[in-house]
């Protein structure tokens, strides 16, 4: 399968190629890390650890949150990652920083990284004709297609307590022009986290 991962998406599916390497033929990691324990992901890190004590947001949000906790990484499994694997970045991305994707460039040997200046975490709602077209995404079909509402969303995400928006974004993605097409949606392998 083909497998689209941003934000949280991609860390799970790094994991996926590295637990099940056969089940996995391309990978596109969008706005990743390794971990969320490294100096360059400090952003990152405080914004999980407050939002996993905060008792007053959904319980959704916080289990995500507490599962990117938790999360051990996956350094130590990228050099054995055999696929082809497209990394995505902005160069304005503060809680996944472009520096990371390069550091993960350099362990995945068949990888490539692609980095648009001034793009922030998420960048394909910010600027969706120069990250990720529908049309390329239908292009590459995914098996498996694994998107995170980004943390400045209003509809969901991490700042927000509105639950509705993971069922709108959902909504909006299944709607896409020509989406129909592709076997994420087909086998109903859309998730949003």
């Amino acid at each position: 399968m083909n497998v689209y991962g941003l934000s949280m998406g991609s860390s799970i599916a790094q994991q996926l190629v590295i637990d099940h390497p056969g089940s996995v033929e391309k990978l596109i990691l969008s706005s990743t890390t390794y971990s969320v324990r490294i100096p360059e992901c400090a952003g990152l890190l405080s914004e999980l650890e407050s939002i996993a004590a905060d008792p007053s947001k959904p319980d959704a949000v916080r289990h995500e949150a507490e599962a990117s906790l938790a999360w051990n990484g996956t350094y130590d499994g990228l050099a054995g990652i055999e696929r082809d694997v497209m990394l995505i970045v902005g160069t304005n991305d503060t809680l996944t920083p472009d520096s990371i994707s390069v550091r993960m460039v350099g362990e995945i040997d068949s990888s490539w990284l692609v980095r648009f200046a001034g793009i922030s975490h998420g960048g394909e709602k910010e600027a969706p004709d120069r990250i990720v077209s529908v049309e390329w995404i239908i292009k590459q079909n995914p098996d498996v297609y694994v998107a995170r509402i980004e943390t400045t969303s209003a509809t969901g995400g991490y700042s927000s307590d509105d639950e509705t928006g993971y069922k709108a974004y959902y909504d909006e993605i299944m709607g896409l022009p020509g989406f129909e097409n592709i076997n994420a949606v087909k086998n109903n392998q859309v998730h949003i986290i």
